[in-house]
């Protein structure tokens, strides 16, 4: 719960302005959940269903596409290199049956678009 500028954790409080607070949340969530459930979703559920009705290199590519076009961008390079990210993701899934690679792959990419994000200085701060 939040009282007066931190956020009480647990074992404590720990002392987080709202920026702060809200830069941990955004990391947390493109680091932690978004991989989670992103690969669940698009690798294990939808290229595990179509791969039974469609070879599972074109379950992998319309995966990736919808990859791509689910993250709500309209500019073609975001697009393509979402594209890609999905592409490398789904080529995890169907080596190794596995979602492990396939979270960890994506958690390092999510994590490493932060960090190039706030070096070029377009996050908030």
């Amino acid at each position: 719960y939040h009282r007066g500028g931190a956020v009480a954790h647990g074992i404590g409080t720990v002392g987080l302005d709202g920026r702060e607070a809200l830069a941990l949340g955004t990391l947390l969530t493109a680091v932690l959940v978004a991989p989670v459930v992103e690969e669940v979703a698009f690798r294990a559920w939808f290229i595990g269903l179509a791969s039974r009705a469609i070879p599972p290199m074109l379950a992998a590519v319309i995966s990736s596409a919808a990859f791509a076009v689910s993250h709500g961008t309209t500019a073609p390079f975001t697009l393509a290199t979402l594209f890609l990210a999905g592409m490398v993701f789904a080529a995890l899934w169907l080596r190794y049956r596995s979602l492990l690679p396939c979270i960890s792959a994506h958690a390092a990419y999510n994590a490493c678009a932060l960090a190039l994000y706030a070096a070029s200085g377009t996050v908030a701060g």
